[in-house]
């Protein structure tokens, strides 16, 4: 996993020099991570940690940008504090749970409601992220990772884990399917655009997240 942050760094520095330079924060520190691990009442994956290790999300002071495909990348007080708002509220988990008409057989969307182990770190500022999942189905992998669309009430697995999510965005970079949004451009901003293969918004459309009928 290192391995591939380090490519993705280097992507960055190459093609997008503001992210790299301005929108990318410090590690995490320890004592954040053992808040994090002290309200879901566990160990985070260890992979999940090493993200977090390697850059604590981003910022929009100097620059307004992303990262995995086109997402916000939270730094953990917005994790944290968007995990207690969901742990304080077990109606908002009951109604996240009913909008839900298709998932895949690796979610589990009942223990949502009473162990609320979904924790979201990606948002496109709207009604779509991606969640860390510590409470799979018995089919699924503790520590994937989940995509929720409450436009298409959808949720369906991105990654078996923070590692292989990390590994796909490398190899989408070096493949070109990242670029440089044109209009962001215009403002003064680095911000990345996906192709439209690989485009999670638009997954009813997109080659790669599809779903069969």
């Amino acid at each position: 996993m290192q391995k591939d942050l380090e490519q993705i760094e280097q992507w960055l520095k190459k093609n997008a020099k503001k992210i790299y330079q301005h929108s990318l924060n410090q590690s995490a520190s320890q004592e954040r991570l053992n808040e994090l691990e002290g309200l879901i009442g566990g160990n985070l994956p260890n992979d999940f940690k090493v993200l977090y290790q390697w850059h604590n999300g981003l910022n929009h002071d100097k620059n307004f940008g992303n990262l995995f495909y086109g997402y916000d990348f939270w730094d953990l007080n917005k994790v944290i504090e968007n995990y207690k708002s969901n742990l304080d509220d077990k109606d908002y988990r009951s109604d996240v749970v009913s909008y839900l008409d298709d998932f895949d057989k690796e979610i589990n969307p009942q223990g949502f409601i009473d162990n609320p182990k979904w924790i979201q770190f990606t948002h496109d500022g709207s009604r779509t992220g991606f969640y860390l999942d510590l409470n799979p189905s018995e089919n699924g992998h503790y520590g994937q990772v989940i995509f929720i669309d409450f436009d298409y009430n959808i949720a369906f697995i991105v990654a078996n884990s923070i590692t292989d999510l990390v590994k796909q965005v490398s190899a989408d970079m070096q493949a070109g399917y990242y670029q440089l949004s044109e209009d962001a451009l215009e403002d003064g901003n680095h911000y990345l655009e996906v192709d439209g293969e690989i485009d999670i918004l638009n997954h009813h459309n997109s080659e790669r997240w599809k779903r069969q009928e």
